[in-house]
């Protein structure tokens, strides 16, 4: 049987097979595009089938068609392909938090009173929302839990000052 033909990766611009999945030169993940391998796949076996002796029936053509075709429709039926092989262009890299941030963070959160507690809750709730990151959303419920803790101590805090304040000028 013919070769399928070949395309080049659009990562690396090596040539691979046209039903290939995965780059052999690169790893990177190809896009299988289901026309281009049926077109490619039809084309190569009629080029076959017209090096073929001229003596050969009509029947025999339309098997060697047809074969053709049921290899072309297992390629293309795999389940494989109804997934978008181009995720690594949409994935954006997430560089995970330092230590250091996340002890400048916390430690804000709990020394600046008022302020630094309503921007410690403001902060965990943007981490806790970051989707595909668990450092960033566990770390963001440990700054949410210790940020209002802080706010509602730093508030009874106030609320004793004011009436110590108040008992003493009186």
């Amino acid at each position: 049987m013919a070769s399928y033909g070949v395309k080049k990766c659009n990562y690396c611009g090596e040539k691979v097979a046209l039903n290939s999945r995965k780059c052999p030169y690169c790893g990177s993940v190809i896009e299988v595009k289901t026309e281009e391998i049926k077109n490619e796949t039809i084309k190569s076996s009629i080029e076959a089938n017209e090096e073929v002796s001229k003596a050969q029936t009509s029947e025999e053509k339309y098997n060697d068609i047809q074969k053709a075709s049921n290899v072309v429709n297992s390629i293309t039926s795999s389940p494989l392909n109804n997934y978008n092989y181009s995720m690594q262009e949409n994935k954006r890299k997430i560089n995970p938090i330092g230590n250091g941030m996340k002890v400048f963070l916390t430690a804000l959160s709990c020394v600046v009173p008022m302020i630094g507690q309503i921007a410690g809750i403001i902060i965990a709730i943007v981490f806790m929302n970051v989707k595909g990151d668990e450092d960033r959303k566990s770390f963001g419920v440990a700054l949410l839990i210790v940020s209002i803790i802080m706010f509602v101590l730093t508030f009874i805090a106030f609320i004793i000052l004011l009436v110590i304040v108040a008992v003493a000028s009186s």
